[in-house]
């Protein structure tokens, strides 16, 4: 944990959000265990919609690279790791 992470786990512990109160094996199942009942992460992305710190959240994922797994506000990880890239490349064409 880095100090980095402190304001977003002191929001998030304060919170009551959905991957809190229901079985977080929603948000981070092993996608590549096929028998795992909880592998669809599009049904954690509409929990996600209903949650007050979603964009804080989502935020925290695109920033923080060691994130690698998990659905983090209303985001998969196939979305984060796009958004990583296109924030990346705008830094580059930036310069």
């Amino acid at each position: 944990m880095t100090a980095v992470d402190m304001p977003f786990l002191r929001l998030v512990s304060e919170t009551v959000t959905p991957c809190k109160t229901m079985d977080s094996r929603m948000w981070f199942a092993d996608p590549d265990d096929a028998e795992e009942p909880f592998n669809n992460p599009q049904v954690a992305v509409g929990y996600c919609h209903d949650c007050p710190i979603m964009l804080q959240c989502a935020e925290h994922a695109i920033t923080n690279k060691s994130i690698t797994h998990g659905v983090w506000g209303g985001l998969t990880m196939l979305d984060i790791r796009r958004l990583r890239r296109k924030r990346n490349l705008a830094k580059v064409q930036q310069g």
